[in-house]
């Protein structure tokens, strides 16, 4: 972890400092960054023991208890629907290099990175902090027809939330975020918005498609992504000092 930080610390130093719509505090924005990649790293490895997972039950579950809404999933099996979310996923997650198409914004693309980075890293632990925590079964854990192998994985207690839904909004709310603060044609991001929201709420059907998830794991997934996608950003403007929020070296703090 602390080498991380001190990693970041150095890049942070060197050459990504320069932007005059953000501003980033290498001490504050280091320890985020590497707290949160740690509390990845141990929910994962978790995971991979599989402590668990050893004796679960996997067959039986009773659906009376369940509301109407989350019911409705529970019948849904696509291997289809479930490839196209994974290929939508790791499109969306690469969509705020679409950023750098524009000269200003590429201008600060060290900071743009390094406010990117830390959205990714917060928005990862706070879903895996989530769903290690809730341990909420999956839909298709309910569905006689899906086999019996893809019920024994270790992330069939890992419904809530929808890590793939609180990924693809968070990405693309920090892209609509960041092309409104550097104020590029409200046209063109007008086109960038529609796109991203269109393809963050389809990436959310198919994992509910797929029996991959509950309608409340992807709203609740869809909430927190975009609130991180929002916040990282906002709390970083340079305007916000003149509005007494500021982000300090040492501690994050709001002034009133």
């Amino acid at each position: 972890m602390r080498s991380h930080l001190l990693l970041f610390i150095f890049l942070s130093f060197f050459g990504l400092l320069y932007s005059d719509v953000y501003k980033i505090y290498p001490i504050v924005d280091g320890s985020v960054v590497a707290g949160s990649a740690e509390v990845i790293y141990l929910t994962v490895k978790y995971d991979r023991k599989d402590l668990f997972y050893k004796d679960q039950k996997i067959e039986g579950f009773s659906t009376d208890r369940m509301n109407f809404l989350d019911k409705t999933a529970t019948d849904n099996w696509s291997m289809k629907s479930s490839n196209i979310s994974d290929y939508l996923l790791t499109g969306m997650a690469l969509s705020p290099f679409l950023l750098y198409s524009s000269r200003d914004i590429r201008d600060d693309k060290g900071d743009i990175g390094v406010l990117y980075l830390e959205a990714v890293m917060v928005n990862g632990a706070i879903t895996q902090m989530i769903k290690n925590t809730v341990k909420r079964k999956r839909p298709y854990l309910y569905n006689e027809e899906v086999p019996y192998s893809q019920k024994m994985q270790t992330d069939a207690y890992r419904s809530f939330i929808s890590g793939h839904t609180s990924t693809v909004f968070m990405s693309a709310v920090f892209t609509i975020r960041v092309l409104k603060d550097y104020n590029i044609n409200h046209d063109t991001r007008q086109y960038v918005q529609t796109a991203l929201l269109s393809t963050a709420i389809l990436t959310g059907y198919l994992r509910y498609q797929a029996g991959k998830h509950f309608p409340t794991d992807i709203i609740a997934g869809s909430i927190i992504g975009s609130a991180v996608g929002y916040a990282i950003p906002e709390i970083h403007k340079k305007n916000n000092e003149k509005n007494n929020i500021r982000l300090y070296p040492l501690r994050i703090g709001l002034n009133f």
